[in-house]
């Protein structure tokens, strides 16, 4: 059966979006926002500068993905994605490109290595989400330098490369007023192109 098949018979599965934006769980200097918690550093317009004193205090040495593993057998979910980098730029894996990840931040390493191994041994289904924006670059920014290119492409090669299969990667953030590259400036096709050239059977 092919990913494709698999994946339109799996039914139910569950996203787990976790990073820095789990801390101040939207609300910001007394104020709460009134859409999603990982969308923090864009409501509020928070400067990266201010915005990455997070990393100095995100100390995930409570993160046990066995216990994620369990609440999704209990609840029968088939499948798992988890968010390996969201749109404030910070990797859950020791990424070579930029200085922005888990492993520069904390005494965790590599939390998508302990997720994808924790999923595995128990039979389910464990893919990744990847944002093509990255608010490292300034809110508000409207180009897309070569630079925040070559991390793109880059941080997809690693995680195609150095976690065996991945059987299906949900890469997000395009067109964002707030910084993401347009269409032209980092073709879909382009990147479709990597991820099928690294792993033909990544959905």
């Amino acid at each position: 059966m092919d990913n494709k098949q698999w994946f339109r018979e799996a039914g139910f599965g569950m996203m787990i979006h976790w990073g820095l934006y789990c801390l101040p769980a939207g609300e910001w200097k007394g104020r709460r926002m009134s859409d999603i918690g990982e969308w923090a550093q864009e409501y509020f317009r928070i400067p990266m500068a201010e915005y990455s004193r997070l990393a100095g205090v995100f100390n995930p040495i409570l993160f046990d993905a066995e216990e994620w593993v369990k609440l999704a057998e209990d609840a029968g979910m088939k499948y798992i994605v988890f968010t390996a980098k969201h749109h404030e730029g910070f990797a859950l894996w020791p990424s070579e490109f930029g200085n922005h990840s888990v492993a520069q931040a904390t005494v965790r390493t590599d939390i998508v290595a302990e997720f994808l191994r924790a999923f595995r041994a128990a039979g389910l289904q464990a893919g990744l989400y990847f944002s093509v924006l990255d608010l490292t670059a300034g809110i508000g920014r409207r180009s897309f330098p070569p630079a925040q290119r070559e991390r793109v492409l880059g941080q997809i090669t690693e995680l195609l490369t150095n976690y065996g299969e991945i059987p299906y990667l949900i890469i997000d953030g395009w067109n964002a007023p707030w910084g993401g590259p347009s269409y032209r400036e980092l073709p879909f096709e382009e990147v479709d192109a990597l991820v099928k050239r690294l792993q033909p059977n990544c959905l």
